[in-house]
């Protein structure tokens, strides 16, 4: 396939002068650098008091079974034990949740 011609290039405009550049002022001197004064020691930290004891908790009170929810698991979500209920726990074993 023949390769078109190529258009005339337009003649380029002449760039015009750069104007002169300012003088650059002097820059002046740096001061001298006062002296970094000595730390003064940081004093001991005092001992930490020892944290006073946390009393005991009181006992959960234990909730009674949940019925049925609506799309969830059926029969008693109440407390459990080694997965079985609670309630019944207590009156096959003497297990008494309050102990």
């Amino acid at each position: 396939m023949p390769v078109v011609p190529v258009a005339p290039v337009v003649p380029v405009v002449p760039v015009a002068p750069v104007g002169p550049v300012a003088p650059v002022v002097p820059v002046a001197p740096v001061v001298p650098v006062v002296p970094v004064v000595p730390v003064v020691p940081v004093s001991p930290v005092s001992p930490v008091t020892p944290v006073v004891p946390v009393g005991p908790e009181f006992p959960v009170i234990l909730v009674g079974p949940v019925g049925k929810v609506n799309g969830g698991i059926g029969g008693n979500v109440g407390p459990m034990r080694l997965g079985s209920n609670a309630l019944a726990d207590k009156d096959s074993s003497g297990f008494k949740p309050s102990e």
